[in-house]
């Protein structure tokens, strides 16, 4: 889809999955839809900063504003108040992220 690479990549706080679609958040509210999966993007050298904290959800991580942990579950919170779960396999990327 044209709209997603005329968007720059430092605009999007993050990405999520729906079925075979993706759909871009944006910085400034806009949301964008790919026809392509998540995995296509996470798999582009332009996007390789981008965190992948469970099945649905491909994080900027410039965007992101609070890490949360609670026993075994963890949340990550974004600069626009979005609150999105770690997957259990992720969760070592969660420490990582509390610890810088």
């Amino acid at each position: 889809m044209n709209a997603t690479r005329k968007t720059p990549h430092s605009n999007v706080l993050y990405m999520e999955a729906d079925v075979n679609y993706t759909i871009f958040h944006l910085s400034d509210g806009r949301r964008l839809v790919s026809a392509f999966t998540l995995k296509k993007f996470e798999e582009k050298k332009e996007h390789e900063a981008f965190l992948r904290v469970s099945k649905s959800y491909l994080l900027n991580p410039d965007y992101i504003k609070n890490c949360y942990q609670e026993g075994k579950k963890g949340t990550i919170e974004l600069v626009n108040g979005k609150i999105i779960a770690v997957s259990r396999r992720k969760m070592g990327l969660l420490k990582v992220l509390q610890n810088n």
